[in-house]
């Protein structure tokens, strides 16, 4: 089975290309339409109204639901994680309805969830308070209830000041979690430029891993919005854009 997701101003909407588990107290069914390849439904929204709604990232469970995290903007300025569970029944999508995970003003942003082995999930995310000038990375945990309240901080050897954002999270049949994000190497100060680079660190029976680089902190380039995947194969494969911030920028 295979999803992709898209994005849409204020609206969530998914392309599907598979059938999924029937599950029960499906809470609102969404309609699906045809996409410009056959093969492909336009399925949503999966969550509307006045606010924001991007950034989604979505696995499927180990019990057969979609289990999907997006950004959304509260206000004018504070963002927040929201949380939803689908299911397929074989004519229309069913969705809980979104709620909001994260309990700290600021700005709660780049979400990414994967399951461990033992069906808990890790949901992971920039948050950056009121008041504070960088990104950091964090965590909550599920396991068969509710989402933890508590930020946990993803654990650093060396703490730093930079920005880290954009996670992306995969879990291999090991049991290994693989989390992977973009570090700022460098901020604005006269005609220098932002460097982002690649950073990974895994964990396994609750142990982290030190932090390690996969892009050379010397590199001028954007190294920026990964993807990392973990395949039945075993073997971890990571995909981000690169290039100098000019061009991305255009």
């Amino acid at each position: 089975m295979f999803v992709r997701h898209i994005i849409a101003t204020g609206i969530l909407i998914i392309l599907s290309i598979s059938s999924f588990v029937t599950l029960p107290e499906v809470l609102a069914a969404s309609s699906c339409s045809a996409s410009l390849s056959s093969a492909w439904q336009i399925c949503g929204p999966i969550e509307s109204g006045n606010a924001l709604n991007v950034q989604p990232n979505v696995i499927q469970a180990s019990d057969g639901s979609l289990r999907m995290v997006w950004t959304s903007l509260q206000g004018s300025s504070d963002y927040a994680i929201y949380y939803a569970v689908g299911s397929w029944d074989g004519a229309s999508w069913g969705w809980s309805a979104g709620s909001d995970i994260t309990t700290s003003a600021g700005k709660n942003q780049n979400p990414a969830i994967a399951q461990l082995v033992n069906s808990t999930l890790y949901m992971f995310w920039a948050y950056k308070p009121i008041g504070t000038s960088n990104y950091q990375l964090y965590y909550i945990t599920q396991n068969g209830g509710l989402f933890t309240r508590t930020y946990t901080k993803v654990p650093l050897t060396n703490p730093t000041t930079l920005n880290d954002t954009l996670a992306t999270a995969s879990v291999g049949r090991d049991g290994t979690l693989w989390l992977l994000w973009i570090r700022d190497n460098s901020t604005f100060a006269g005609t220098s430029h932002i460097m982002r680079q690649v950073w990974y660190k895994t964990m396994k029976n609750g142990m982290w891993s030190p932090e390690q680089p996969l892009t050379l902190a010397s590199d001028v380039n954007w190294n920026y919005q990964p993807s990392i995947l973990v395949g039945k194969d075993g073997v971890v494969r990571v995909a981000f854009s690169r290039g100098q911030m000019s061009l991305l920028l255009r």
